[in-house]
């Protein structure tokens, strides 16, 4: 194929390149005409659109100089400013004149309170609160230590109790997916932490005390069984020893929570 360039007024030069063998093939995708619509489902952007740190969809997203992620606005500017208070309290305790460092690394903070709000705990217990909450983006995963790292993967549906929660804002369906190994107490920590942080938002308050408090005893876990009924599932149970002995199919695991009554 030859082409004519034209260079400032002078004569035009002929410029000549040969067509690959794909591009003498390709043809046009012909448009879509028929008023055919295409479905995504929310659940299969999950990953791309979830904030590392609440473990929801981003909503006002915002990145920061040293790190790629995006992060809800609210969820960055509370994890830096709790890091940045947390080192300079570190800093009066070890009585150190070396400059604080709090807030160094963006990522470090930010993963750093993911991971408490989920309930890490260094020590691991039968009934610790570390988190075993692993989300499909591998950028987005919450307090994986190497006993869990590589356990299977379970979908979960989480619903509100249909007789024992009230219709409000929390009242809603949520999507996970995480470690066989976490516990459904891991699940209830990481419900109390998500609904404090909501309840922050709404309000527009910046106080951490909430969050600082919640607790996995503040919400209980049901499984419906075949029967209608609710059964409450034991806080140790692995939520692979759950799906093994209640659900038994190859569809996400629907539970359900509600507030304990002690707590409400």
């Amino acid at each position: 194929m030859s082409q004519a360039v034209q260079t400032n007024g002078t004569q035009p030069l002929s410029k000549t390149w040969e067509l690959s063998l794909y591009e003498l093939q390709r043809t046009p995708q012909e448009a879509i005409t028929d008023g055919l619509e295409i479905v995504v489902s929310p659940r299969s952007l999950h990953s791309e659109l979830m904030c590392p740190i609440c473990l929801d969809m981003l909503k006002n997203t915002m990145t920061t100089k040293e790190c790629l992620h995006r992060f809800c606005a609210d969820c960055i500017i509370t994890a830096l400013r709790s890091g940045l208070q947390r080192g300079k309290k570190q800093q009066i305790e070890n009585g150190s004149g070396a400059e604080d460092n709090g807030d160094s690394s963006h990522c470090s903070n930010a993963s750093t309170h993911s991971n408490q709000e989920a309930g890490p705990s260094n020590k691991r217990t039968k009934t610790s609160d570390d988190s075993g909450l692993e989300l499909d983006n591998n950028n987005a995963t919450v307090a994986i230590d190497p006993v869990i790292d590589g356990a299977s993967e379970i979908e979960l549906v989480f619903r509100p109790h249909p007789t024992l929660m009230e219709k409000d804002d929390s009242a809603q369906t949520r999507y996970i997916k995480t470690s066989g190994n976490a516990t459904v107490d891991h699940l209830s920590k990481y419900l109390a932490v998500r609904l404090a942080l909501e309840e922050l938002r709404s309000k527009g308050e910046s106080n951490q005390m909430n969050l600082d408090t919640a607790s996995e005893k503040q919400y209980t876990i049901y499984i419906a069984t075949a029967s209608g009924q609710f059964t409450v599932l034991n806080g140790s149970f692995s939520l692979e020893l759950v799906s093994e002995k209640y659900w038994k199919v190859n569809k996400p695991m629907e539970l359900y929570y509600a507030p304990t009554k002690e707590h409400k």
